[in-house]
């Protein structure tokens, strides 16, 4: 008779290079478990990477982390997401109303979050006919809906005091983080690279075993897969080994992970057919809601 192997559960703090942190916020009813947040001393302050959605157990688990490392929520100066989805960005209204800590993040997922958020209705109602327009089915749009009504119960809407782009700098002192802009799983998405150790934050965008979202649910003009593509090489290119993402563990590895999610890729969009000429319109079977993680 075999025995389960039994694991023991994760713990929500653990440390990591030279005083970083990474936190791990419950996803409660999603299969990834959690999401990682990650807690950077800075000259200025703390700094938190991400910060899961507006659910109370999240909020919880982050202020018993801080206190796990003899912290509150007053000792957070800044908040920057990697990118607009509600498990990275949803709890950024609560906090900055606890504390007034900043939110920085990049211009085009804050004007996506401005022109297709703040009136989800709206919103899906366009989604929704473009997606049946192009061949997606009833049973999958309502399955969609019931998931955008949920994930909108778990982020409120807040604006960020800055807006940054590619080499901005994030937590000045011992982890100067280079922020590194890499569109693709969002317009806006973005990965910070700590160069003094080789370690990159990679958000959604490089992550294992899994693979990052890539897709639409609303008209684009132009190649998103191309743009998550491009991203992944000029990750790829940079002198970083450690990866640290927004889900799993901590791997090393980094070139030889977008070798793998850019031979997935292309070998995956070479079995899709070929798009229609217009810049509106794809294959139903390769539009889909985002999975906002």
């Amino acid at each position: 008779m075999s025995v389960p192997e039994v694991r023991p559960p994760k713990p929500l703090v653990s440390a990591l290079e030279d005083g970083l942190h990474q936190i791990r916020l419950p996803m409660k009813g999603n299969p990834l478990g959690h999401i990682n947040a990650y807690l950077i001393p800075s000259d200025e302050g703390y700094v938190l990477i991400d910060c899961g959605w507006d659910t109370p157990d999240v909020f919880e688990a982050l202020v018993e982390a801080l206190a796990q490392l003899k912290l509150t929520l007053d000792d957070v100066k800044l908040l920057v997401v990697t990118h607009f989805h509600h498990d990275h960005y949803g709890l950024a209204g609560k906090l900055i109303a606890q504390n007034g800590m900043q939110l920085w993040m990049h211009p085009l997922d804050w004007k996506v979050v401005q022109y297709r958020l703040v009136d989800l209705a709206a919103d899906d109602r366009e989604s929704d006919a473009w997606l049946a327009r192009n061949g997606v089915d009833a049973g999958t749009l309502n399955a969609g809906d019931d998931f955008m009504q949920e994930a909108s119960r778990r982020f409120s809407i807040a604006a960020p005091d800055r807006t940054i782009e590619d080499g901005a700098i994030v937590a000045p002192g011992p982890h100067a983080l280079e922020t590194v802009w890499t569109p693709g799983h969002s317009p806006g998405h973005l990965c910070f690279f700590d160069r003094a150790r080789g370690v990159m934050l990679t958000g959604d965008h490089v992550l294992e075993p899994i693979t990052p979202h890539v897709g639409a649910w609303y008209p684009r003009r132009h190649d998103i897969l191309g743009d998550y593509l491009a991203s992944l090489e000029k990750v790829g290119n940079l002198p970083a080994q450690r990866v640290l993402p927004a889900h799993g563990e901590p791997f090393d590895g980094l070139q030889r992970r977008v070798a793998e999610l850019i031979s997935f890729s292309k070998r995956s969009s070479s079995r899709r057919p070929t798009p229609p000429k217009s810049p509106n319109v794809c294959p139903g079977r390769d539009a889909a809601r985002p999975t906002l993680r």
